[in-house]
């Protein structure tokens, strides 16, 4: 993916070696300062804590509670930003910034044979630069659902699933951003289309047709191709009689 695609997809910042400040903040960088030697070929600023995290109570070594935010220990605020597990302080408490939650968190599932998964993951590729940044596209292998897994026993009982969640704030727009999946070249195959909405209140979701979420999946080609061929555990045959 080119610099600019990068940047054009993301809220953050994309900066590279040969930019204006780009030593200035890669010195920045926790991690770097750890490694001072580290010269990454491009730095991304997304959303992060900073965006998050307004102000935090934290036990220091000397055992002292202090609140960290903009305007006293500032210097601890901006260490839990990238400090992870090796941050220096115990954090009792989060005062956290919130966001709306989108109101129309929709996904549509699609259920093929395995042995297309190839073909479904050139196209899903080719559409994805195509989707707005609300949208996560998936694809992987999972074990298919009771309700035709009979009808993968050639392939082990596995399946490759096309999955696409909309994080939107209507439903019209939901359907508009996820109707693209309705013009993959193998949707006559289609064993079976799952379309949920998350209600914004309850945080469940609701089904458009019954069917499970896959249990265990793989994101790798190679490893559905094992699946296919493999015997499952506490199967007679993987093979149709």
């Amino acid at each position: 993916m080119e610099v600019k695609e990068l940047q054009s997809r993301i809220e953050g910042k994309v900066t590279i070696v040969t930019d204006a400040g780009y030593d200035n903040l890669r010195r920045e960088i926790i991690w770097n300062q750890l490694t001072p030697t580290r010269y990454p070929q491009l730095i991304v600023q997304v959303a992060t804590e900073h965006d998050v995290v307004e102000a935090v109570n934290v036990v220091t070594a000397d055992g002292s509670l202090v609140v960290a935010n903009q305007e006293e220990h500032t210097d601890l605020l901006w260490a839990i930003r990238g400090a992870g597990p090796g941050f220096l302080a115990v954090v009792t408490q989060y005062l956290l910034k919130l966001y709306p939650v989108p109101r129309a968190v929709t996904s549509s599932t699609y259920y093929y044979p395995l042995q297309r998964i190839e073909e479904v993951g050139a196209w899903a590729a080719s559409i994805a630069r195509q989707l707005p940044r609300e949208v996560e596209l998936t694809i992987f292998c999972a074990p298919a659902p009771p309700t035709f897994a009979e009808r993968c026993r050639s392939s082990n009982g596995f399946v490759s699933i096309l999955s696409a969640t909309a994080v939107v704030d209507s439903r019209r727009k939901a359907a508009a951003t996820l109707g693209l999946l309705e013009s993959c070249p193998v949707s006559p195959e289609c064993l079976e289309q799952v379309h949920a909405e998350r209600s914004a209140r309850s945080g469940r979701m609701r089904l458009g047709k019954s069917g499970p979420e896959p249990t265990r999946f793989s994101s790798s080609v190679r490893a559905c191709r094992a699946a296919e061929t493999a015997p499952r555990r506490g199967a007679r045959s993987a093979r149709p009689v």
